[in-house]
């Protein structure tokens, strides 16, 4: 019956533990990279940048042209790599541009650059892994379900102008890139921790 597979396969998903806290890692991956498209803005605007219109433009061209000269490269580069470390350094360089955004000042318009190049990096080398986890998470017959039960990942970008601008109206720059900074590091430990009940699991279907 239709209603009890659908119902057996949420039961199984809900009790995969490692596949809960892949979810809650990547809802966090989503919440920092999900500032540039709001809160980022915003920052430049308040921040007494020169020109921030045209500079913010600059950024987002740089962060397209990163993602689609790299990813070749990248993918190369990566190959050899295992899923936990590569993920891991897309991670990295994502904490990494966290830290250079809550460095940078009005006038150094090089560190925003360096900051979304970073930025950038990072997202193309994690973002190709994100289906790749879950591919390998799921039991063969039941895919669908946690492919599609990995789309409430998606709700980090739609929390990521709430928290984003929160965070900029209450401590500005520096407290919202130093959350983002520290929720990095989470991500890593979250991912650590999923793989560690990945490897020891066995799910009865």
């Amino acid at each position: 019956n239709a209603t009890f597979s659908f119902i057996g396969s949420l039961r199984i998903i809900w009790n995969d533990q490692a596949f809960k806290v892949l979810v809650v890692a990547n809802i966090l991956v989503m919440l920092v990279y999900g500032q540039i498209d709001v809160t980022l803005p915003q920052y430049l605007m308040i921040s007494q940048v020169h020109n921030p219109e045209y500079l913010l433009s600059v950024l987002i061209f740089i962060n397209a042209a990163t993602v689609i000269t790299l990813q070749y490269f990248t993918e190369r580069f990566t190959r050899r790599m295992s899923l936990a470390l590569k993920t891991s350094l897309g991670v990295f360089f994502l904490a990494l541009s966290q830290i250079v955004f809550l460095l940078v000042s009005s006038e150094s318009w090089g560190l925003w650059l360096v900051a979304m190049f970073l930025l950038s990096l990072g997202e193309v080398i994690l973002f190709p892994t994100l289906n790749i986890q879950i591919d390998r998470m799921a039991p063969a017959n039941l895919k669908g379900a946690y492919f599609g039960a990995a789309t409430f990942y998606e709700f980090g970008l739609a929390l990521a102008p709430f928290v984003g601008g929160l965070l900029l109206k209450q401590g500005g720059g520096g407290a919202l890139y130093a959350v983002m900074f520290f929720l990095c590091i989470g991500v890593i430990v979250l991912y650590t921790i999923s793989e560690r009940i990945s490897e020891k699991r066995t799910i009865t279907v």
